[in-house]
């Protein structure tokens, strides 16, 4: 009987699945923003969306958090901050030193599974300005896509790899 590493457990415990560098490249060639100074990754993983985007925008400064402390990267360009955090924190700005509505651009692939049900993530969503009716059934990708908006600028961009069921689905 083959026995799953710690590693691939602990992805599964946090919901993980890293991006490929080929679909981050992808996303970030969507996008539309020219002038990126600050740009965010909620949900970092191993980095691969601040790394298609630095190769767009180099010159801006790239504030990452993940909750793994596996995905710290080694060796850290001055243009980036990686904080070990939850990214659903709702104290989260204060955290990371990042004012709420900052971000010209924000990129994420968020995890599927949420640890364990918070009802301070209904806050989240408000002040997104989103319903909060049902939230206790959302999945992460909910709470992740909320937290970027109230992250963001006005005028900002939010790229953000979900599941097509989150789009075309019936709930």
């Amino acid at each position: 009987m083959r026995h799953a590493d710690s590693s691939s457990l602990a992805r599964k415990f946090h919901g993980q699945y890293y991006t490929k560098a080929v679909v981050g490249r992808l996303l970030v060639a969507s996008l539309r923003q020219n002038n990126v100074v600050t740009a965010l990754e909620l949900g970092a993983g191993e980095g691969a969306l601040i790394a298609a985007a630095r190769g767009r925008w180099p010159s801006a400064h790239f504030v990452s958090v993940d909750i793994d402390p596996r995905n710290a990267p080694a060796g850290i360009p001055t243009s980036r901050s990686h904080f070990v955090d939850d990214a659903l924190r709702h104290d989260l700005p204060a955290r990371i030193g990042m004012a709420e509505g900052s971000a010209d651009l924000a990129l994420c692939n968020p995890p599927f599974a949420l640890r364990k049900w918070d009802k301070r993530y209904q806050r989240i969503l408000a002040r997104a300005g989103l319903p909060t009716a049902g939230a206790a059934t959302f999945g992460a990708d909910a709470f992740f896509i909320a937290q970027n908006l109230w992250l963001l600028r006005e005028h900002g961009e939010l790229g953000v790899i979900v599941p097509a069921g989150l789009i075309a689905g019936s709930r």
